[in-house]
């Protein structure tokens, strides 16, 4: 992890310790997100990433946030003023949106009836796009803005592609959709 730590910081010309943090808020991003995936598999398999995930991100302003969990109770998630808590800042425009519509139980409504109409697969793109908020709301408190962090995610994920097999870094991947969209828009913006 040190050298792609290394590797990252010189590419994104970004320091080595916000690199550090940057993957490390990424990393447990993935493991929350990830449902049913056995994230012990990259923790065993690759030194260094439990310390990374360890780590708690800090900027000038304090302790950067940190997004919840998909699996957490919505009362968890919204906080017991029913809005937003301190835990989940929203990522501009669209996270204000989300965390309006959450907070109204709006999301949820819409979320049955795109699942009724369309299947699981539209639903799930509403909760990926927000996902996908929450995650650039911590790259950019650390300072990485939209295309530096989806360049970052891409480097980690390719990272881990060559310690572990393709097909369990691709399973991981395929259950948190918001770093699938990541990937893509990477891979569109090359």
């Amino acid at each position: 992890m040190e050298e792609l730590t290394r590797v990252a910081a010189d590419k994104l010309g970004l320091d080595p310790k916000v690199v550090e943090q940057a993957m490390g808020a990424v990393l447990r991003f993935l493991k929350d997100q990830s449902g049913s995936f056995d994230f012990s598999k990259i923790t065993s398999a690759i030194k260094g990433v439990q310390d990374l995930m360890n780590q708690k991100p800090e900027t000038a302003e304090g302790t950067v946030t940190e997004t919840t969990s998909r699996d957490a109770p919505a009362e968890e998630a919204s906080g017991s003023g029913g809005g937003p808590s301190a835990s989940v800042k929203p990522a501009g425009i669209i996270g204000l949106i989300f965390s309006v519509l959450e907070m109204f139980g709006v999301l949820a409504m819409l979320k049955t009836i795109l699942e009724s109409v369309f299947g699981e697969g539209a639903a799930r793109m509403i909760e990926s796009a927000k996902e996908g908020a929450e995650l650039t709301t911590v790259l950019g408190e650390l300072g990485i803005d939209r295309e530096k962090g989806m360049k970052l995610v891409t480097m980690l994920v390719d990272f881990m592609k060559d310690k572990l097999d393709g097909d369990t870094i691709n399973k991981l991947v395929d259950q948190v959709p918001a770093v699938k969209m990541f990937l893509n828009q990477a891979k569109k913006e090359e």
